[in-house]
């Protein structure tokens, strides 16, 4: 099978075009342990696609959050189902990615999330079809708050929800978001929080 992404770069953040993704499906190429995607299926603009995984520690050090972004510049890079990633390119070319294996349905958990106590952390939907965060936050409220923020290259802000308000309920095929944390743990998915109609 094969998923396709559309990333428009019409406005960023500076001179960057900013995306919050992860896997949407489990890439043939993966070599990781679990199910996935290699950074090479992130790949979208060879020699300007540029890629970030959260570090909350680095963040909880630093004067803003932004400074738990940290590089990644291997193409090996494991991207487990489930966890998320930044990806920005240098021009305003839109592009669409694509992803080729087997699509993950059923049960899903994130890696681990180590933190607790309204904490930062970046997970993903990892489906084929778009996901109802308010479901899944009430399934998994002895892990996260109801919260979430994803990041609009449109607008270069994040949308936040905040207890059933603001932005939408669904999150879209292969988007990522932040979590904030109540206690460690995995985030759990389950096909009846899938949304097919949104």
């Amino acid at each position: 099978a094969m998923v396709q992404t559309y990333l428009s770069n019409a406005a960023g953040s500076g001179s960057f075009y900013i995306h919050q993704l992860g896997p949407t499906l489990d890439d043939a190429g993966y070599t990781g342990s679990g199910t996935g995607a290699d950074l090479s299926a992130f790949n979208v603009a060879n020699g300007s696609t540029y890629a970030y995984y959260w570090d909350e520690n680095q963040a909880l050090s630093a004067p803003d959050y932004d400074q738990g972004w940290k590089n990644i510049s291997s193409l090996t890079y494991h991207v487990e189902t489930g966890a998320g990633i930044a990806l920005s390119t240098t021009d305003a070319t839109t592009y669409t990615m694509e992803m080729i294996g087997q699509f993950i349905t059923g049960n899903v958990s994130t890696p681990t999330l180590a933190f607790t106590q309204n904490h930062l952390e970046l997970i993903s939907n990892p489906y084929p079809s778009s996901i109802d965060f308010d479901a899944l936050t009430t399934a998994n409220n002895g892990v996260v708050n109801a919260k979430y923020w994803i990041w609009n290259p449109a607008s270069g802000s994040y949308i936040a929800r905040s207890g059933a308000t603001g932005g939408s309920q669904y999150i879209q095929v292969g988007q990522s978001f932040f979590v904030e944390t109540k206690a460690g743990g995995t985030f759990d998915f389950t096909n009846a929080n899938r949304a097919h109609s949104t």
